[in-house]
Parts: C-alpha cells; structure tokens; sequence
C-alpha cells in the first residue's frame, strides 16, 4: 500500500479492492481498515465496524454503524449498500430498493448493489427488472457469480429450467466455493424430477461445505423422495444442529417420523417448527392432519384452526376441518366447511 499517497487515493485504493469481491471475513476487511486508519477515513472506518458486524450476523448493530457512516458522508456509497442489505433481509423492500438505488446513484458502477436490486425485485415477482438489474451487474464485472445465481433463481420461478441450470452452473463455474447455485442447482433437478441427479449434487455440495444446514435439507428432501427414510432422518438432524432457528428441516424431520409411524415424535418435531414461525401454515396443516389421523379430533380443530388464519385461502384445510365435524356428528359445520372449500376452489379454477 505505499504507492498510496493521499486520501483521495486510499478511498480510490479502497474502492478498487473492495468492488472485485463481497467482503467475506475479516482477512479481507483488514486491509481496508489499515488503509483507512493510515489516512483517518473515519467515515470508511465507521463502515468497516459495520461491515465486520454484518459478518457476525450482528445486523442491528451493523445497520446501526452504516447509519452512523451515512450521517458523516452521505456521499459514500459503501453503507447504503450495507443497509440495503439489511433492508432486504427484513423484507422491508421498498426501503431496501431505496437504499440500493441510492449507492447506485452515487456510483453507477455497484456491481454489488445492481444484484441486491435484482435480488429485492425477484422476491417481489418482478422478473422482468430483476433480470435488468442481473444484466447490469454481469456487465460490470463479468466474474460476479452471485448476478448469475440471481438469474439461475429468476429462471426456475419462470419455469425456465433449461436456462435456470444453464445460469446456475455459470455462477458455479466463476466460484467454484459458492454454495447457492449448486444448491439452486439441484433444486431446480428436483423439480424436474431427475432426483438422482438432485442427490449427487447435494453430495457434490456438501464435500465442498459439510457445514451448510441448507444443503443438508436439500438433501434429506431429495432422500425423502427416493424413499430414504433413514438418510433423509439424518440429514435433517445434521441442518437441525447446524441452525436449530430454521423450521424447515424441522417441518421435514416431522414428516418421516410420521411416515415411519413415529407419532409423538412427529408431533414435537411439527411444534418446535411452529415454535420458530408461528405464523407459517405449514406446520400447523402438518400438525393438523397427523392429530386427525390419531383421532384427537379437538386437538386437530384447534391447528387447522390456526392454520386457516395465516392462509385463510387454502381449502385443504377446510376440507380437513370438515372432515373432522363429520366424523363428530356435527353435519352443519361439516357442510359449512365443505362449502366454503367449494368457492375456494372454483375461484382458484376461475383465475
């Protein structure tokens, strides 16, 4: 760093080195520290703390230090990035595209940030800009893979699956140790119902990195299919322990208790997914439907219950209820129920 001579140079140094690649531990955000510190960039140093933050998964504390940064340079186009971020994980949207289109207004050549935005605008459905904004990112660094990811994810959601593992298996072939397009990847051959494919690359993935909880649960998906009740088990336990905060293995590792006959256990497995996410059908539904089958029917109501709340527009459920107020001899309910199914339906066919 010492053909570095001023503080113009060291943020153009900064800059440079910091556009190639996300930061992704502290190796690489020291550098970029010594360099501020060496030319009292406070407003980069106080981005830096957020960014070190963001690593940790510290995000209140990070959102705190780019606020901060924004305060003291406004100009600086690193924290709104950082906050756009942050943003989007919260699914604050609008504010999370504001915050993008502001760092990329104040440096057109974001890369990063033309990807976040098409990030923000394929969780919104709007395929069409997502993909501009994934153009533009390739456009400015061709060796970006996480833009080509995004398309490989835009793809699948249009049913494009040819071009959806075309995109993905670019973004693999720029970083070989990113763990989303291959995961995207075999997603995509599940879909398309070539599960063996789907497990090998599951495999292939998780020798890469054994310490992803969500390829493990990709896994044990594909297993559960193939008829592996025992895998999927596994696997599923090994995403539990890897982050026992996501519902999704759970909700998996209750099903092949279920279809194994383990029904208590099943039951602990539906709650604890529910205990995370209260207000996600799918656990209640699951819940719902094994307490009929063991014929607790009062039990069962009470999740279904629930789970027409959250999804009031799902006549599954509405079935399963008016099965239950059958089965209890009370026909005017059933009938209500079964009735309101019906309408569900027929609107469902209608659009």
């Amino acid at each position: 760093m010492t053909n570095v001579k001023s503080p113009e140079e060291a943020l153009d140094k900064i800059r440079a080195i910091y556009h190639k690649k996300p930061l992704s531990g502290p190796e690489e955000v020291a550098p970029l520290q010594e360099l501020a510190v060496q030319f009292d960039l406070k407003s980069v140093m106080e981005w830096l703390s957020g960014v070190e933050e963001y690593l940790d998964h510290n995000f209140e504390t990070a959102l705190n230090h780019f606020d901060t940064t924004i305060e003291m340079d406004p100009k600086l186009e690193f924290p709104w990035n950082g906050k756009a971020n942050i943003l989007a994980s919260d699914e604050e949207y609008e504010a999370a595209i504001e915050a993008y289109s502001k760092a990329i207004n104040l440096y057109p050549a974001y890369a990063f940030s033309w990807n976040g935005l098409g990030n923000v605008h394929n969780y919104v459905g709007d395929f069409e800009k997502a993909m501009e904004c994934y153009d533009k990112a390739v456009e400015i660094n061709p060796n970006f893979s996480y833009p080509w990811n995004g398309k490989g994810n835009v793809y699948r959601s249009m049913h494009k699956y040819k071009e959806s593992i075309q995109a993905f298996d670019k973004a693999i072939a720029i970083d070989k140790d990113d763990l989303y397009p291959r995961n995207g990847k075999a997603n995509v051959l599940r879909i398309l119902k070539e599960t063996e494919k789907a497990l090998e690359t599951y495999k292939a993935t998780i020798a890469v990195n054994p310490d992803d909880p969500y390829t493990w649960t990709g896994m044990a998906n594909v297993q559960r299919i193939l008829g592996d009740h025992e895998g999927a088990l596994d696997a599923y336990e090994k995403a539990i322990k890897l982050n026992p905060d996501d519902r999704y293995p759970w909700n998996g590792k209750a099903r092949i208790h279920e279809v194994m006959g383990q029904s208590e256990e099943a039951l602990q497995a539906y709650q604890k997914a529910a205990d995370i996410k209260p207000d996600d059908p799918m656990s209640w539904k699951g819940m719902g439907t094994l307490l009929k089958k063991l014929g607790r029917y009062m039990d069962a109501l009470d999740a279904l219950e629930r789970c027409d709340k959250i999804s009031p527009d799902d006549p599954y459920t509405l079935y399963e209820r008016g099965s239950i107020y059958r089965k209890m001899g009370k026909t005017d309910d059933a009938l209500n129920c079964y009735e309101k199914a019906l309408t569900l339906n027929i609107k469902a066919e209608e659009n």
